[in-house]
This record gives structure tokens, C-alpha cells and sequence, in this order.
């Protein structure tokens, strides 16, 4: 299940979590945002997690960035809900995408 890994350690291999998303996707990137959040945080309280609203044309989308300065994204354009982003997440995180 996609939700239980943002309630667990993640790999420590991962640095760092970006979401970019445009006005459009807002809804449900901050859908994902206020769900996960605070459990995300809880278990990986040193792990960088940022978000940001881009301008409108800027294509949503997860980065992740692991040790030695690789990043692995996917688009989120096509995410219809928050459970679409958190496992297009979950899997980039596990090296799935």
C-alpha cells in the first residue's frame, strides 16, 4: 500500500522531496500535502520535504533526490486525486518509475 511508506523511515539513500505544481494541480497536490504531511515529517523529521506553486505552464511534478546528487522525477500532470500522487511517489522513492 502506497500510504505506508510515508509513515516509516525512508531509505536513507533519499536526500531530499520536491513537489512543483501549477495552479492547476493545487487542489490535489495540497490534498496530498495535508494528508501525508505531518506523518511524513514524524518519521523522517531531518529529511528536506518542499513544496512550491509554480507559475501557470510550469508541468507538476515529484523530485527525489538521492545520495551523490542523483534526482529521479515523474510528472504529476495526469494525477487525478492524492492517492494517484502519493503512489506515483511512493514508487519513484522505491526505484519503481
Amino acid at each position: 500500500m502506497a500510504s505506508s511508506i510515508f509513515k516509516q523511515a525512508l531509505p536513507s539513500t533519499v536526500r531530499e522531496i520536491r513537489l512543483h505544481f501549477s495552479p492547476t494541480q493545487a487542489n490535489q497536490v495540497k490534498s496530498f500535502i495535508q494528508s501525508n504531511y505531518s506523518s511524513f515529517k514524524s518519521s523522517n523529521p531531518d529529511l528536506p520535504f518542499m513544496f512550491r506553486e509554480s507559475s501557470l505552464g510550469t508541468p507538476a511534478r515529484a523530485i527525489v533526490r538521492f545520495e551523490y546528487g542523483v534526482e529521479k522525477q515523474v510528472s504529476l500532470e495526469q494525477a487525478k486525486s492524492s492517492s494517484e500522487i502519493e503512489s506515483l511517489l511512493s514508487n519513484l522513492i522505491q526505484g519503481k518509475n
